[in-house]
């Protein structure tokens, strides 16, 4: 007995920018270990997300502690 795989789950391709970004979205690619890109595909399914919706929460999320961390780094003090 074989069993079926569900499909993917992948966003439609919007045809205006999101309204709360600065403009038009730009393509970043990079190379990450299968094991971690597994991780991510399984992650974002189950949270009923694509995998490009996942990874922009996880930035969004997560960017400004490094962005703080890098401030520290050069002396920079963060507006509070």
């Amino acid at each position: 007995m074989t069993t079926t795989k569900d499909p993917p789950q992948v966003s439609r391709k919007r045809k205006h920018a999101d309204k709360k970004s600065d403009g038009p979205s730009v393509q970043i690619a990079f190379r990450c270990p299968t094991e971690l890109a597994e991780r991510v595909e399984k992650t974002a399914f189950e949270l009923g997300l694509d995998t490009s919706g996942l990874i922009r929460m996880l930035l969004l999320e997560h960017l400004p502690e490094y962005e703080a961390r890098a401030d520290r780094i050069h002396g920079r003090t963060s507006p509070d």
